[in-house]
């Protein structure tokens, strides 16, 4: 991989097409069993990571995201492992305010992508705050999208009592408290969308 001696060095779109290549490339090395090469790539990008973090140029941005989008889907390669612990603390406080709209999907794509696939991130207050927070967002999309994912009976149950309790002990962010308030209430009445019943008139004549 003679692109990872030179990733320090690139910034903005430069670095942001190295990253486009990796992703061809991990997909390549999955599919050959090549895992030589995928812990070449996360160390390599975990030893510069406060770097690309500072980069705030967009491309740079979404591209890293995609990338590690990419392999956190490699649950079994310890390398991932020691690279998303190390930048998944720093991403919040970046993301949840950038003014791309596409950017910040990105980001919760990847925040959900970690909750359903390590068990250490679902227990995680960046990832759960993030994904609380995202409820809150500026784009009707990403809102949606968010509230879908929560609402999945896989995460919170059917039965109103025990949703009840999960949003206290699963969902609950102390960071988070005003935004997660305003939804927990939302998500308990969304129970009630799911009944044969829920559009059904009141009254069969009018009042």
């Amino acid at each position: 991989m003679k692109t990872i001696s030179f990733i320090d060095i690139l910034t903005g779109s430069m670095r942001a097409a190295v990253f486009k290549t990796y992703e061809r490339y991990i997909k390549v090395a999955r599919q050959e069993g090549n895992l030589a090469d995928i812990d070449e790539i996360s160390m390599s990008i975990m030893a510069i990571s406060k770097d690309i973090l500072a980069d705030i140029n967009d491309e740079n941005q979404q591209s890293f995201v995609s990338l590690l989008i990419i392999l956190a889907e490699l649950q079994g390669v310890d390398s991932v492992r020691q690279l998303l612990a190390t930048v998944v603390p720093q991403l919040k406080h970046l993301f949840v305010k950038n003014k791309n709209e596409y950017c910040r999907g990105r980001f919760y794509d990847l925040m959900v992508n970690l909750y359903d696939r390590y068990e250490e991130f679902r227990k995680d207050e960046v990832v759960k705050g993030s994904l609380i927070h995202g409820l809150n967002d500026s784009s009707q999309v990403i809102r949606d999208k968010l509230a879908g994912f929560w609402n999945d009976q896989n995460r919170l149950d059917l039965d109103p009592v025990v949703r009840l309790q999960q949003l206290m002990d699963i969902m609950y962010v102390s960071d988070e408290e005003s935004i997660w308030l305003t939804n927990a209430a939302y998500l308990i009445l969304q129970v009630s969308s799911r009944s044969s019943d829920f559009d059904r008139k009141i009254f069969e004549e009018p009042l």
